[in-house]
């Protein structure tokens, strides 16, 4: 079993560090709020999402070029998913949605636990690919009535 302490060694405080980090959180507050709409959320809970998978990373991840925090994809496969069992923003539609996210998180787990990361590999590029594609037009098209200013 590996370690998931990071090996490097650590330079001190850095004037640097600190502008990366500054210049990541103002790409990352509006974007998650973006994303929070996106899932049927309501707003604040973007923020939520992101700060705190970051600290738990910190902590668990053994990359450190690891990512975590919220994703469009997740985000509308969370919509579609819930949408149809609650009214989105409310405090069920919330609540179904935490849900869904340990549900998921501990079939990654397990997913990880019998090593059976390699059914991925047994999809498809072009369905990858058509996944992707479909997914970028269903998030644009979502978006497209708020940032024309017309109601959905």
């Amino acid at each position: 079993m590996t370690t998931p302490v990071r090996s490097d060694p650590v330079h001190g405080f850095s004037w640097r560090d600190v502008v990366a980090g500054l210049s990541v959180a103002l790409v990352l507050i509006p974007q998650s709020v973006a994303y929070a709409e996106l899932a049927g959320m309501p707003s604040h809970h973007g923020l939520y999402a992101a700060a705190l998978p970051p600290i738990a990373a910190a902590f668990f991840a053994s990359s450190p070029y690891l990512q975590a925090g919220p994703v469009a994809l997740t985000a509308l496969l969370t919509l579609g998913a819930l949408l149809p069992l609650a009214q989105a923003g409310s405090a069920e539609y919330v609540g179904l949605a935490a849900l869904l996210a340990l549900v998921v998180g501990v079939v990654r787990m397990l997913v990880g636990a019998l090593k059976a990361g390699w059914l991925s590999y047994l999809m498809s590029r072009p369905m990858l690919s058509g996944f992707t594609s479909a997914a970028a037009i269903l998030i644009v098209s979502s978006q497209l009535p708020g940032a024309l200013g017309s109601p959905a």
